[in-house]
């Protein structure tokens, strides 16, 4: 992750780089607000639709969708820092 938590976080600024086996990608930020929990750490795995931090708009957590299942129970990326 780009920020630790505890750090404020602009919408669209990068978050994280997630990387595949096929592309690296950076991920925006939904939504502006605060980082307060990171649930995957850098170098972890995280699956298609796996919720891997939490942010925080005006003391409450951001709008939650419910992710759909993937279709397959490989991995999707492992969590990369930006460099």
């Amino acid at each position: 992750m780009a920020k630790k938590e505890g750090d404020s976080i602009a919408k669209d600024e990068n978050l994280v780089s997630l990387e595949s086996e096929k592309a690296t990608v950076d991920l925006p930020a939904p939504s502006a607000g605060v980082l307060t929990k990171i649930l995957k750490p850098k170098g972890q795995i995280a699956n298609v639709g796996e919720v891997i931090a939490v942010i925080e708009s005006n003391g409450a957590p951001a709008a939650k969708k419910e992710p759909s299942k993937p279709a397959e129970t490989k991995p999707a990326c492992r969590v990369k820092t930006r460099v």
